[in-house]
């Protein structure tokens, strides 16, 4: 399967970040426990925080469980 750039989901990766980050200062929690609370080592989580990995959905989902929002996907026809 050929990968292919998309400049809206760099948008929508860079506003998740920002938003486990600030999630994390917020709420007083390091990394590591992020991390383990998703399932994952805490150096995978390094990498998608710093933009080193594309990721799924399902980590979507959990890295934004594991600091306590919910994720809302909303879709509509391009013109």
């Amino acid at each position: 399967m050929q990968s292919h750039y998309c400049p809206a989901m760099s948008v929508v990766l860079e506003e998740f970040k920002r938003e486990i980050l600030r999630q994390m200062a917020e709420q007083d929690v390091q990394q590591k426990v992020v991390a383990i609370r998703a399932g994952y080592k805490p150096s995978y989580l390094s990498h998608v925080l710093s933009g080193k990995h594309n990721i799924t959905i399902d980590t979507f989902l959990r890295i934004a469980e594991a600091v306590g929002l919910r994720v809302r996907i909303s879709y509509y026809k391009a013109d």
